[in-house]
């Protein structure tokens, strides 16, 4: 599905812009580099709430993608699934929420985990 690009807004004060046609944008090959190992997951909860992900958005996971330090990843905790920041220090797996209400995990590799992938987007409807 190709989208007209229009330019650009303002999201501080208002500013003088002038409408014209950029481009057209291919919104799949934007939001979806791989897709045979892209996933859509839609979210509850309201632990990455500081990340801007919130309960009702949908998310697209990559698979392929591997985790970098401050990455969203949706990993498997034993037999539980969550989204959190994704650290790496030594030997050790840290997983941080993006709400002070919601615990971090600090785990070690005797515990059974799987990094599903990597969060690419947050996808939000607003009507």
């Amino acid at each position: 599905m190709e989208i007209i690009f229009l330019g650009y807004i303002s999201a501080g004060f208002p500013s003088q812009t002038e409408e014209t046609l950029l481009e057209s944008i291919s919104m799949e090959e934007w939001l979806i580099p791989n897709p045979s190992s892209t996933f859509l997951i839609k979210v509850y909860g309201e632990s990455m709430l500081g990340a801007g992900i919130l309960p009702g958005d949908y998310v697209l996971v990559d698979r392929s993608l591997y985790p970098r330090n401050n990455d969203i990843v949706v990993v498997r905790i034993e037999d539980e699934w969550t989204m959190k920041y994704f650290f790496k220090e030594k030997e050790k797996i840290i997983l941080k929420s993006a709400n002070p209400s919601y615990p971090d995990f600090i785990l070690t590799p005797e515990r059974d985990i799987e990094i599903f992938g990597v969060i690419i987007a947050v996808i939000r409807k607003y009507r």
